[in-house]
């Protein structure tokens, strides 16, 4: 007899606080960049506090200006807060890239959208107990778009076969490749390579 598996699927959003430097004139921790793209071309004032939530959707302008998403805008690019979850059974997919489908009894689709430079990590547990945060995949966008990961619920995770329930959480962090001061992110703003150091660039922050 089939065995019927159920899933219970919470998804948490983590925006972590980047950790490399970023375009900065104004010096209140937020990306220039970011605020311009919101704020019709010029900077916010001294009254747009980092802490701040004007648009009441549970996160600060630097969570938001982490994530590239509108500070102003309360119902949040479907994905970063609640990323989009769908549970397919009896599903035939590629998972490992070899050209072939396989057969799976039950998969577990996540989608988020993406913004260019920003590097994405999900991560899953099975208790949200302290240190139970498994990685599961992490990656550099390349454009603005959607990412979906195929997740089995047959796959092992933390030794139990199959999991009965998983959390899943989405890391947003800045990364410089080239490690020129300019994020990745900002470097596909300004149409620069972020894979290039320019000498002699000063940024200040």
């Amino acid at each position: 007899m089939k065995r019927v598996l159920s899933l219970s699927v919470l998804i948490y959003a983590l925006c972590a606080l980047p950790i490399y430097a970023i375009i900065d004139t104004n010096t209140n921790g937020m990306s220039d960049l970011w605020e311009q793209t919101f704020n019709n071309g010029q900077l916010f004032d001294a009254s747009f506090l980092p802490g701040d939530d004007p648009d009441h959707d549970g996160w600060t302008n630097d969570q938001e200006a982490d994530a590239g998403t509108n500070p102003f805008d309360s119902k949040s690019p479907n994905g970063f807060i609640h990323p989009q979850t769908v549970v397919l059974n009896d599903a035939w997919l590629d998972l490992d890239g070899d050209g072939i489908d396989e057969f799976y009894p039950e998969v577990v689709s996540l989608t988020w959208p993406t913004i260019p430079g920003k590097q994405y990590t999900l991560l899953c547990s099975t208790n949200l107990m302290a240190g139970s945060w498994i990685q599961i995949e992490q990656a550099t966008s390349e454009i603005v778009g959607v990412r979906t990961y195929y997740f089995p619920v047959t796959q092992t995770v933390s030794n139990i076969l199959p999991p009965e329930k998983l959390f899943w959480k989405i890391g947003i962090d800045d990364v410089d490749s080239d490690g020129d001061g300019l994020t990745d992110a900002e470097e596909e703003e300004l149409g620069t390579d972020p894979d290039y150091a320019v000498a002699g660039r000063v940024i200040r922050c």
